[in-house]
């Protein structure tokens, strides 16, 4: 059997063990897979509150995206994710991320890999042209010629976010930025890419086409405080923080694949998320196995950014006793707080939104029965 014969093999088994627990009731708690040892997510996100200016922001969001044609009829379920995620950032550093969430919803919902192959042709011709012309965008920001709204809104939002910014930092972010942007909008299904990627390979690339890194690097703009990385690799602490942002990144996408399971998988037939990545590579696997093994690896991420904030916090102490540095060490303390914040936020968000929500799901979080 040739290997799009067992893609579609395992496809089908996964869609019918789906329609299968629909049809007994059966629901899985995420949250309850998440936990592991003494830790309890529930306990951990009990002081989380999302930004406090959420209604201003979410309406002042839709007309930026209105006045570029890039507003989404469900685009009030999506703006919401950066208000959970920065709680804490002022005004005039909020509005530009949350403008340029709207942005990258938009491209999702319109040429995102879940559904780039059910566009036609020509749309995807289209499409491709935009995302290559978004992706080359470089420092200087300069607009085109006979530039799209949504290339002019792009243009108009990385210019504030440069504006607020050190230069160093910003040529980081874009760089993280045009990467995801070139990841996301393709067709990422094996029938298409015909490689049925390792899990590791997958994660990878899913943490790209999330865009979870420039997400994180939002955590230094959020807040104005932006680290010194010659400061942490003197401190030894350059190491744990990059583990750190990795492992933050793979939670937030890797999470974001189980509620996300029921929109991709099941009614856009993608194959392109984790739980069906774990199920091609374990044919002989049922649905609830698959789902486990993507549970396990979730919370491993988990655990492993809460380690490596834990690593950090006990080097910070220890420079802290020899009086040096104390600057610096706040602006990490400071940063460290924004990175839990945004663990609790990536969690919570998913829980809220009604982007997940459905009358019948296999998830206990996102069925409103």
């Amino acid at each position: 059997m040739d290997k799009l014969s067992i893609t579609n093999s395992v496809l089908k088994r996964v869609q019918a063990n789906y329609v299968q627990m629909i049809d007994d009731g059966a629901q899985v708690g995420i949250e309850e897979l998440f936990n592991f040892g003494s830790f309890k997510l529930k306990d951990y996100c009990g002081k989380f509150y999302p930004h406090s200016y959420e209604g201003g922001l979410a309406e002042s969001a839709k007309g930026f995206a209105t006045d570029h044609n890039i507003w989404l009829e469900n685009g009030k379920q999506y703006i919401t994710c950066a208000l959970y995620l920065f709680p804490d950032s002022p005004l005039y550093r909020i509005i530009p991320i949350v403008e340029n969430c709207a942005i990258d919803f938009y491209l999702n919902d319109k040429m995102g890999r879940e559904v780039y192959g059910q566009l036609s042709k020509k749309e995807q011709r289209d499409a491709k042209q935009i995302i290559q012309r978004l992706a080359r965008v470089d420092a200087r920001l300069r607009l085109r010629a006979n530039a799209t709204l949504v290339e002019k809104a792009n243009i108009k939002i990385l210019r504030k976010i440069s504006d607020a910014s050190p230069t160093d930092w910003f040529v980081k972010f874009l760089e993280l930025y045009n990467l995801h942007l070139k990841a996301a909008h393709q067709n990422c299904n094996t029938d298409a890419t015909y490689h049925i990627p390792n899990v590791e390979e997958y994660n990878v690339d899913r943490c790209h086409i999330s865009g979870m890194p420039h997400t994180v690097a939002f955590i230094e703009f959020s807040s104005g405080v932006f680290l010194s990385w010659s400061w942490l690799d003197k401190s030894g602490l350059s190491d744990a923080m990059r583990r750190l942002h990795w492992q933050f990144s793979l939670f937030g996408c890797l999470s974001n694949d189980l509620f996300s399971f029921e929109k991709e998988c099941i009614d856009n037939f993608s194959d392109s998320n984790l739980v069906t990545i774990v199920a091609l590579n374990h044919p002989d696997w049922e649905l609830k196995h698959a789902i486990e093994e993507v549970a396990r690896i979730v919370s491993g991420s988990l655990e492993a950014s809460i380690e490596a904030i834990n690593v950090i916090k006990a080097r910070l102490a220890q420079i802290s006793i020899s009086g040096q540095d104390i600057d610096q060490v706040r602006a990490v303390e400071k940063h460290l707080q924004g990175v839990e914040r945004g663990l609790q936020g990536a969690w919570l968000w998913q829980t809220f939104t009604k982007r997940y929500k459905r009358v019948r799901s296999i998830w206990k979080e996102t069925c409103i029965l």
